[in-house]
């Protein structure tokens, strides 16, 4: 008999073991966890998944919706990590070539996590550079809709582009990379674009020495985009109004 209620009793504990955590309430059973990529998971385009980024410091200039920028060459950068580390660069060559720069950055920072931040208008500015899009190579067939985005936010104004060369030399995923960068910059319609990825691919030799990662600038690599956006908004510098001479003739 003994032995027949130690049965019984072990037979009792496996049922209430196997028995699912949610049998005794009537609700429904619990949502599944999110889904959390492996560092290894390579997303749907080949090229990985973004990472968290909203909590990524971002970075403002002082110089952004200053009443005293003169109308005409009022700059706005809105850029990713590429950006945020080029700003210093950046600034001493767009204001040498007659702008007031407003750089907006943010590492991590997708082309629509930029743009959020505009919903409501661009403000008053002149001209809108976009340097996003590296991170965009994760999901490179919704970016078509965030370009269409920019340019209806830009409205008449300039709206210039500094396309993507993504080519991360430490990963698994360099081919993704390299062809979802294309489909990026395949994207960039209806914009005035600064071709980086032509000018790093033109010669086999320069991604290293223009890139520290595949996908950063290092200090050349600065001083060559500068120059790179310099010239392509050298069209819309305003030039100085001639000067009236109140001599007589």
């Amino acid at each position: 008999m003994r032995r027949l209620l130690v049965v019984a009793a072990l037979v009792a504990a496996l049922v209430a073991v196997a028995a699912p955590a949610h049998a005794a309430t009537s609700g429904t059973a619990p949502a599944p966890a999110p889904r959390q990529a492996a560092p290894w998971d390579p997303g749907a385009a080949g090229s990985g998944v973004l990472g968290p980024w909203r909590g990524n410091p971002r970075f403002v200039s002082t110089t952004c919706h200053d009443p005293a920028a003169p109308v005409g060459r009022r700059l706005l950068i809105l850029g990713d990590s590429i950006t945020s580390r080029w700003t210093t660069q950046l600034a001493a060559s767009l204001t040498a070539a007659g702008w007031w720069p407003c750089i907006d950055a943010q590492a991590g920072r997708p082309t629509r996590g930029g743009l959020d931040f505009y919903a409501g208008g661009f403000g008053a500015v002149d001209v809108v550079v976009m340097a996003t899009g590296s991170n965009d190579v994760f999901d490179p067939a919704a970016m078509p809709v965030q370009v269409a985005r920019a340019r209806s936010l830009a409205g008449a104004r300039p709206l210039v582009w500094v396309n993507v060369y993504v080519d991360r030399w430490w990963s698994r995923w360099r081919a993704a990379d390299l062809r979802n960068s294309r489909a990026v910059n395949g994207s960039l319609r209806r914009v005035d674009v600064v071709d980086w990825y032509g000018f790093l691919s033109r010669k086999a030799s320069r991604p290293r020495l223009y890139l520290s990662d595949g996908v950063h600038t290092n200090a050349a690599g600065n001083a060559a985009r500068s120059a790179l956006l310099v010239g392509a908004l050298a069209p819309y510098v305003p030039q100085p109004l001639p000067e009236t001479s109140t001599s007589p003739h």
